[in-house]
């Protein structure tokens, strides 16, 4: 088509002088103006050419307007080219079978040369806009398809690193804990053999460290435990008893803060966990809260039971923008990842920069 022409049109007629008036007009308002005297030329020109509008007569010998309708719908590339009726039949039946065969609009014979011409321009206008809708969205789903890619490509790096990172926990924890048991033998053989206290109490300084290797080694197998989505072994265990445990193996982190620790725990309650799990991971965030908080700040230790859930919190307030709160950060992401294998919950509750509480959700 001519850039300078608005659009090609098909006018489909079985009267000659009905298509000559018609085509005139159009060709006198830079349509470019493609003719046929009958349903099946029609079809033949639909079949071979590209139309922006198709102006059609109903009552036509052999295949009439609303058979030549039914059938340029069944051609793909003209679900988007508008079809208008232009017809002596104005009968409300006849209307409305035209529409409802695919027809965009219905034009009666005589016709208003104004009319119709406002007509085909929307309608054209109508087709270029569908036009410019669909190949955007083609572009978009191009892009969707190449950024989806690009995004399986970045998931299975990461999928590799994670499996990478599992591995080498699961191999420093499986490396580790041979040597320093190991260590630990030939330490308490060194403090057998020591000849004065003062060589006995300097080899005993080297147990603190030791034992928190050992723990941090204890932590690296649970996690790679947990990744490794291996079945893990749940009880029933009393919280209380588990509480207790925890606070009498950090007592001597709490005196040397003089932290106040008020513990307030409801009646013998059993919960549904791994005792050893759930012991290091609290353990764990609380000794790594202990480590922030100011001299002789308060703890509060609390528990309660609503119906099968039960709730443990741990409160205090500290500033949260320390830059030491790494350690604390690692151990809350540990103990989600924990939780979330208890069938439970882990939660913070923080009040502007100063954390107020953690909670652990528990099934009974």
């Amino acid at each position: 088509m001519r850039e300078d022409k608005k659009g090609r049109v098909l006018v489909v007629d079985d009267n000659p002088k009905n298509i000559q008036v018609i085509a005139n007009l159009l060709n006198d308002n830079d349509y470019l103006v493609e003719v046929a005297l009958g349903g099946l030329e029609a079809l033949k020109w639909c079949k071979n050419e590209s139309f922006d509008l198709v102006i059609l007569d109903i009552m036509m010998p052999e295949v009439d307007g609303f058979e030549a309708c039914r059938r340029i719908r069944e051609i793909p590339s003209y679900d988007i080219v508008s079809i208008i009726f232009l017809s002596a039949k104005n009968d409300v039946e006849s209307v409305a079978t035209g529409l409802k065969i695919g027809g965009q609009d219905y034009v009666s014979k005589p016709f208003d040369s104004i009319e119709l011409l406002a007509r085909v321009a929307t309608h054209i206008e109508l087709k270029k806009n569908r036009e410019i809708l669909l190949k955007n969205n083609d572009i978009l789903n191009e892009t969707v398809h190449k950024k989806t890619q690009e995004l399986k490509v970045l998931n299975q790096k990461l999928v590799n690193i994670s499996f990478i990172k599992n591995k080498f926990i699961e191999f420093i924890g499986d490396n580790i804990s041979k040597p320093i048991e190991d260590i630990h033998k030939i330490l308490n053989r060194i403090k057998s053999l020591a000849e004065s206290q003062k060589l006995y109490n300097s080899i005993q300084q080297l147990d603190i460290p030791l034992e928190r290797i050992n723990y941090l080694t204890q932590l690296t197998n649970e996690i790679s435990q947990l990744n490794k989505d291996e079945k893990i072994q749940i009880s029933k265990v009393s919280l209380n008893g588990l509480v207790d445990h925890i606070i009498i193996n950090k007592e001597k982190l709490f005196e040397n803060k003089s932290i106040e620790l008020i513990v307030k725990l409801s009646n013998q309650i059993d919960v549904l966990i791994n005792n050893k799990i759930v012991f290091d991971s609290i353990s764990g965030i609380l000794e790594a809260l202990i480590d922030i908080l100011e001299y002789k700040t308060g703890v509060r230790i609390t528990s309660f039971q609503s119906g099968n859930v039960v709730e443990l919190k741990i409160e205090a307030s500290f500033n949260n923008n320390k830059e030491h709160n790494e350690s604390l950060c690692l151990f809350v992401s540990y103990n989600e990842l924990v939780m979330e294998h208890m069938n439970g919950k882990f939660e913070i509750n923080s009040n502007g920069t100063e954390m107020s509480e953690l909670k652990w959700i528990f099934s009974v």
